[in-house]
């Protein structure tokens, strides 16, 4: 049987139990519906029986989760999985789950990018820009009371959590680690062109230094220029810029000033030479790329005897994605202790 396309369905539910082990208990169901023979029989009654749930709660978890993902279908009077269905059961794999998911539950991969934008958000701000957004995008939304409006989202944030991708603490919600790299991978896919992705992962990457300056109370200039750190008697006629660059005035200490590159692609000569033209006046300079281009650069700078060496901080793209998580737990305890 051919499997149908998923559509951006409105209608999203809960699994039964708590709400990080929803997708674990998908991943049972679907394990069970291919090995246990009461399962692939009567699997309503089975999850009712196994998960003490009412029949109307057991036929929604089917209609909804299991046949309205493509994760289940009838072969008869029989349930089997279908290839979709197989793949997550045999992998565990929460991203593939939420890739069937983010296609098939209109509004999911919406809760990433608003995160990504305002994080740590608090339910009533996460609610406001979700809500607006669903309403923009589809008519039936605009009729939908408060009440439903809620709990679609209280759902589809539930399945995010129980996924790894979004993170919940003292009141708020904050993109995970895991949540920070889906939703990149998400905006590189949408990329036409190889320079259009790296663009897409260059701007996400400057995106979040900022946010982790911010926190850090940082004045953050993106796209500074050259001359902007260096001091007045020694200022460029050209225009050069660095990716992001974090001031910081001191009493009695003088100017803090930190410069970033990120190198995910382009000339990683130019951005070692606009990194060597501040190298004296900056506390540390910092570049965002992966391994391989970091031993090519210090290959390069040991080669120099560049002065920029004992100046250079290296971050993985993953690094980054750490960092802007620990900041969004930081800020949301910050800002539930301290607020007035």
């Amino acid at each position: 049987m051919r499997e149908k396309a998923p559509e951006g369905k409105l209608l999203c539910y809960p699994m039964a139990g708590p709400i990080e082990a929803q997708f674990d208990t998908l991943v049972t169901i679907l394990q069970a519906v291919s090995s246990d023979e009461s399962a692939s029989a009567d699997l309503v009654g089975w999850m009712q029986r196994t998960y003490d749930l009412s029949e109307s709660f057991s036929k929604k978890v089917y209609s909804v989760l299991l046949r309205g993902t493509g994760f289940v279908e009838r072969d008869g009077k029989a349930f089997r999985l279908t290839k979709r269905g197989t793949e997550v059961a045999r992998s565990h794999s929460a991203q593939k789950c939420y890739r069937v998911f983010s296609r098939t539950f209109f509004g999911v991969d919406v809760i990433l990018s608003i995160l990504a934008q305002i994080q740590p958000a608090t339910w009533d701000a996460l609610r406001e820009g979700w809500g607006a957004h669903m309403r923009s995008r589809r008519k039936e939304a605009r009729s939908w009371r408060p009440q439903h409006l809620s709990s679609q989202l209280r759902f589809r944030i539930d399945w995010l959590r129980s996924l790894g991708l979004v993170d919940f603490i003292s009141g708020r919600f904050f993109l995970s680690q895991a949540g920070s790299r889906e939703r990149r991978a998400e905006l590189e896919a949408r990329a036409r062109t190889p320079a259009q992705k790296s663009k897409v992962s260059h701007n996400d990457l400057e995106h979040k230094l900022g946010i982790i300056g911010a926190f850090f109370q940082f004045e953050v200039r993106p796209r500074a220029s050259v001359n902007d750190i260096l001091p007045a008697s020694s200022r460029l006629r050209e225009n050069r810029q660095v990716d992001c660059l974090w001031v910081r005035f001191v009493h009695f200490g003088g100017k803090l000033q930190y410069p970033f590159e990120v190198q995910i692609s382009g000339s990683m000569a130019d951005a070692i030479e606009r990194l060597e033209m501040v190298a004296n006046v900056v506390q540390k300079a910092v570049v965002v790329t992966d391994p391989e281009q970091q031993e090519r650069m210090l290959d390069r700078l040991r080669v120099k005897r560049s002065p920029l060496l004992d100046k250079l901080v290296f971050l993985t793209p993953d690094e980054v994605d750490k960092v802007v998580e620990a900041a969004a737990v930081m800020k949301s305890f910050t800002e539930t202790v301290f607020s007035e």
